[in-house]
């Protein structure tokens, strides 16, 4: 399938990318993880959820490239690597089309499991963990199984897709998980967290608009001197338009253009990461829906001394451009 056909692409363009950036070829590694990034654009939209989290995964190896490579671009590399940016943001497959595929798809894969006339039997056996398997408990669930015919299974499984259906086309704060909606234990296996799911569509939407408002501020700063007021200055000469946050439908991305990357309270770091710009702040709400002025996500990690900056979904605090990538 062409997404499996990507994902074989994928690791390629990376090493490709990587290596390029250790010679110091920087135009041609900046378009190799351009490639990369807009490889992990296609794959996450090609498909079902397993090809959003495929697509996550390459489009992170491209970012933390161009990322690296920021610092060093020139006003002309940075503002072109803005506008493909743009380009690549706007081949994003909307996630109500994404969950509408998986319910095809999650139909299909029912009717084709019930073809076997012991699927119940199967199923028995994938539902009991293997070290309390045994032949009495496995037909025990074989039994109960049989309480749930094929057609109310499908049923069941319509409605619960369609009630995921109408979820996703709510705001990402109001979504509800409905994993636990499901009516047989067929569909109550199967059917995942929508609200993950999301999560997993939205975070690397937010990264692809933060990166590409980052790249326009940098070509800003270059030619001109310094960042720009307000985001919307970048229009229309770095940017068509200034994206919106992800987590927050309807809302632009915030930028304060002279306060600091800072951390959140009662968490301290003896290393920083690499904000944009020390002078400015550009983030997301993220997905906790609040925006905290941009004090970054920022978790205490274990023993370490330094917080971790990766963001989960129940992350709080915003995603701070250059610092939670």
């Amino acid at each position: 399938t062409a997404q499996f056909s990507f994902f074989s692409l994928a690791p390629l363009l990376a090493a490709d990318a990587m290596e390029k950036s250790l010679q110091g070829k920087q135009d041609a590694a900046l378009e190799s993880a351009l490639d990369e990034l807009e490889l992990g654009e296609r794959i996450a939209g090609s498909g079902t959820f397993l090809g959003t989290i495929a697509g996550e995964l390459w489009q992170a190896f491209g970012r933390e490239i161009i990322w690296h490579l920021l610092p060093s671009m020139t006003a002309d590399q940075a503002e072109k690597a803005a506008r493909r940016m743009e380009t690549i943001a706007s081949l994003h497959t909307p996630f109500t089309h994404i969950v509408q595929l998986e319910a095809n798809s999650g139909i299909a894969q029912r009717v084709n499991y019930m073809r076997s006339p012991n699927w119940r039997w199967q199923l028995a056996s994938e539902m009991l963990p293997r070290s309390t398997r045994t032949w009495g408990k496995q037909a025990a669930v074989t039994l109960y199984l049989h309480l749930y015919s094929n057609r109310r299974i499908i049923a069941d499984y319509q409605a619960t897709a369609k009630r995921a259906l109408d979820l996703s086309r709510l705001p990402y704060r109001e979504q509800t998980d409905i994993s636990d909606e499901a009516l047989d234990p067929l569909n109550e296996r199967t059917f995942t967290s929508n609200s993950a799911q999301h999560f997993h569509d939205a975070e690397p939407e937010a990264q692809i608009a933060l990166l590409e408002t980052a790249l326009a501020l940098h070509a800003h700063f270059l030619q001109k001197g310094k960042y720009p007021n307000s985001l919307k200055d970048l229009c229309p000469e770095y940017l068509s338009r200034v994206p919106e946050d992800p987590f927050q439908p309807g809302t632009l991305l915030q930028y304060r253009p002279n306060l600091q990357f800072r951390l959140p309270n009662g968490v301290i770091a003896n290393m920083y990461p690499t904000p944009v710009d020390l002078r400015c702040t550009l983030y997301s709400v993220g997905p906790d829906g609040n925006d905290q002025g941009g004090a970054a996500v920022a978790t205490k990690n274990g023993d370490l001394d330094d917080p971790s900056y990766t963001v989960i979904q129940n992350s709080k605090g915003d995603i701070v451009a250059g610092v939670n990538m």
